[in-house]
């Protein structure tokens, strides 16, 4: 049976992180309520992290606004774990799963820690500017269930992964008819509401979640508010840790589990939720169990094809 902890560099580490959450009372709960809960899904970010933590929290200041930060590492073999530690205090959480389980499911199993009123899902470069996540914020004190970020043109993007965009975006309209430019920007904010009807709706782990998470708001008539943003790109060449082609193809079989699952014929393609590992809450102190999702289907050769292509996926990320 999979060890029920934290995987972590030392057992004196363990030790000291679970004792300061534990006996800090308020850590537990604040004076006024949390307003606003970051998720950062992380994945072998230990070089830009802290800088990039520390900033984000000067930016949630200014705002004035009670707020939390979880970073939701992703089962990083870097200096992940270190940069998080250093990063946490009173306001930054770290919550480190005890397996890969992907940037979709740890998003959905962060919830589960998360007190804020409004969920905020940023990359963890932070790519956007203070009045831009101050305006996207505002828009939600107004009312707006689900504000999503749409990126400007973006004139360094590579020629090769702008085509990608374009096509995945230009599919996911065909498909769902969500009309939305940018279904993968990393930039979203959600009501609390909103986020606990969708949330347990998704069934893609990985890269698609952005993408799946607006088709599920379309279903559920919950209104899109799509924001212009500036894409500040920090990173070097590709703006994501994986190749694009290759995180592309990913998330292009997630639409086929997905397109499939949502047509009348359910029962040629189904999923269902497992546990896979487990996280600390560093907020409580409790071990839970992490979730990912299951491809079931009647016809063993269409499931057998999907798993092959996900597992050939998740290998080479």
């Amino acid at each position: 049976m999979m060890e029920q902890v934290l995987a972590e560099p030392s057992s004196k580490a363990a030790v000291e992180l679970v004792q300061r959450f534990v006996k800090t009372p308020s850590l537990i709960a604040y004076a006024e309520p949390v307003r606003v809960s970051l998720i950062l899904p992380i994945y072998n970010e230990g070089m830009i992290l802290l800088d990039n933590v520390r900033n984000l929290t000067k930016t949630l200041n200014r705002l004035g606004l009670v707020s939390e930060i979880l970073l939701c590492d992703d089962n990083s073999n870097d200096g992940t774990w270190d940069a998080a530690e250093l990063a946490s205090s009173d306001r930054v959480f770290h919550l480190r799963f005890s397996e890969r389980i992907g940037k979709g499911a740890t998003i959905k199993n962060a919830l589960n820690a998360a007190r804020g009123e409004m969920v905020v899902i940023l990359d963890a470069d932070i790519p956007v500017s203070l009045p831009e996540l101050s305006g996207a914020i505002s828009l939600m004190e107004e009312g707006h269930q689900f504000v999503i970020g749409v990126r400007r043109a973006r004139p360094f993007t590579r020629t090769r992964r702008k085509f990608l965009s374009i096509g995945f975006n230009t599919l996911m309209n065909i498909l769902f008819r969500t009309r939305v430019r940018d279904h993968q920007c990393g930039f979203k904010l959600i009501q609390r509401g909103a986020a606990d009807r969708l949330f347990p709706l998704i069934g893609t782990d990985s890269f698609a979640f952005d993408a799946e998470l607006i088709v599920k708001a379309r279903s559920q008539g919950i209104p899109i508010t799509q924001y212009e943003i500036d894409w500040l790109e920090k990173r070097n060449g590709l703006d994501s840790s994986l190749p694009a082609f290759r995180t592309t193809l990913a998330m292009l079989i997630d639409l086929i589990v997905l397109r499939t699952v949502s047509i009348r014929s359910r029962n040629l393609l189904g999923v269902h939720r497992v546990t896979n590992g487990f996280f600390k809450n560093p907020i409580t102190g409790k071990t839970l169990p992490s979730e990912i999702t299951m491809i079931g289907s009647e016809n063993s050769n269409l499931l057998n094809i999907l798993r092959k292509l996900k597992f050939q996926m998740s290998v080479q990320s």
